[in-house]
């Protein structure tokens, strides 16, 4: 439900995230849209292995640490993020999955022979969000 509100009203939802010093931050998080896919595809032509870490980032519209402190823009924000425990962005990737439902890339299948029941995984690699170019033109574009 919270997930639908925001998409509705493109205010961010906050989360209490905890630190390993004892403090907690306010933080201000957002969906991805498809307008943000320009800038992810910009740190995927820089550093591909950059591309996970930016898109987390990039959730975050703002932290406020326990004194009032307030974190905005991306550079800040990275350097933010970059320098906590595992455990903050363990906790940043799980708000973030449930204000979006998560990527539920599991599917059920059944066999029809045997009537066996298991669980496979699509394979979304990296290639199926970045696929690469091969051709500047289309194979119809040559007819």
């Amino acid at each position: 439900d919270e997930g639908i509100q925001h998409l509705a009203t493109g205010e961010p939802m906050v989360r209490c995230i905890e630190m390993d010093d004892g403090q907690s931050a306010n933080v201000k998080i957002r969906m991805l849209l498809g307008k943000d896919m320009s800038t992810i595809m910009k740190y995927h032509r820089e550093d591909p292995a950059m591309v996970p870490t930016m898109q987390l980032v990039m959730h975050i519209v703002e932290i406020e640490v326990g004194d009032g402190h307030k974190i905005t823009g991306v550079k800040q924000l990275f350097d933010f993020f970059e320098n906590q425990e595992w455990s903050f962005q363990e906790q940043l990737e799980d708000a973030i999955n449930i204000l979006g439902g998560g990527v539920m890339t599991s599917v059920h299948m059944d066999c029809r022979r045997c009537n066996a029941e298991q669980e496979g995984m699509i394979p979304f690699a990296a290639e199926f969000f970045y696929p690469r170019k091969t051709s500047k033109f289309s194979s119809t574009a040559i007819l």
